[in-house]
């Protein structure tokens, strides 16, 4: 009788363990994106020589949960060289390097909040962040992927919450130097 009542109640049992593992967040609802702005915040790809140039990375949450993300993890300035290098169109040749040197070691892995409908942004500037002159006028690209790592919670996170990485793309910008 009890192996009976045991294979009736393994459906359900199955069912509700499954209710347990499923994400909390959805993904869809993560929009990462790069942009190159003039020093005025003004989406610009045409640049003259010596203007500034921004990167602005962003992740907007766009569903109607908050979202916690872990900041170490994900902000992409700790995440090597690739945020911000130039690379010539004609040839993929770096043309500049960010000259920006962070010691991560020192900071702490920690929750960040995205609330719902809101958008976290990192920007750095040429040639601020940049060791060398000016690059020449000519046609060029920036790239990177960023890594992206979110708490699947719905409340603020302690240390015995998962982590989950998001999948991401590389992200490209095409921009002129006149």
């Amino acid at each position: 009788m009890k192996r009976l009542i045991f294979i009736a109640l393994m459906p359900l049992m199955m069912m509700m363990a499954g209710c347990e593992n499923e994400d909390r967040i959805n993904e869809d609802d993560l929009q990462l994106s790069l942009i190159l702005t003039d020093s005025a915040g003004n989406e610009c790809y045409t640049f003259d020589r010596g203007d500034t140039i921004v990167f602005l990375y962003s992740v907007k949450n766009m569903g109607d949960r908050d979202i916690y993300f872990d900041d170490k993890s994900s902000n992409v300035v700790l995440q090597g060289d690739e945020f911000g290098k130039i690379y010539r169109q004609s040839d993929g040749a770096v043309a500049a390097s960010t000259s920006l040197w962070i010691i991560d070691e020192e900071l702490e892995h920690k929750p960040h909040l995205l609330p719902a409908d809101s958008t976290w942004q990192i920007a750095m500037g040429y040639p601020e962040f940049y060791s060398g002159e000016y690059i020449p006028s000519g046609e060029y690209f920036t790239k990177f992927r960023p890594r992206f790592v979110y708490y699947d919670s719905d409340t603020e996170p302690d240390e015995r919450t998962p982590l989950k990485e998001l999948n991401t793309d590389t992200l490209t910008e095409k921009f002129k130097i006149l």
